[in-house]
């Protein structure tokens, strides 16, 4: 079984300014294609898990990355090292956050030792934590430092996200 994966990421921003005359434009536009070849090492990954999961208001739930889950041919997930990862909060609702980071007990600290707060989305676009680390080393995952912590905030409504991670 192989894994080809490809990330686009573009930034496309248009700002005017309207003049006595004249209107004046300046056009940011950034595309940044990341690609991982299957395989293990620099731009390479073999594994991947997806997934659309939903708190009950006021929870938290810890995801243990080394026994995560299947993938879509049933065989189990156990990454060592994550090369991307990205959680999509489909929340709308003003305060509906969710919080990422903070585990009790071998918390993945990988990507740093803080928490995350992952904001609702709005005009339906998500709140979205996005986090890519194409080097050999890739962000480790190892027996004391595994488990990644999601918290919904809300104290009233469930809030559904949706998790991508690409890793070895």
């Amino acid at each position: 079984m192989s894994l080809n994966t490809i990330l686009n990421l573009t930034v496309k921003a248009t700002q005017t300014r309207t003049l006595d005359l004249s209107t004046t434009e300046d056009i940011l536009d950034k595309r940044y294609a990341m690609l991982l070849s299957d395989g293990i090492g620099a731009g390479k990954a073999s594994k991947r898990y997806a997934d659309i999961r939903t708190l009950p208001p006021g929870t938290s739930e810890e995801l243990d990355l080394k026994t995560i889950g299947v993938d879509p041919f049933g065989d189990s997930i156990s990454f060592s090292k994550i090369k991307a990862l990205l959680i999509a909060n489909t929340a709308t609702v003003a305060g509906d956050t969710l919080t990422v980071g903070g585990a009790l007990t071998n918390p993945w600290v990988s990507f740093g030792d803080g928490e995350f707060v992952i904001e609702p989305g709005a005009a339906g676009q998500p709140g979205v934590l996005f986090i890519y680390a194409p080097t050999e080393a890739g962000l480790s995952v190892a027996a004391d430092n595994k488990v990644l912590n999601i918290t919904n905030n809300s104290a009233t409504n469930p809030i559904s996200y949706a998790m991508i991670i690409v890793g070895e």
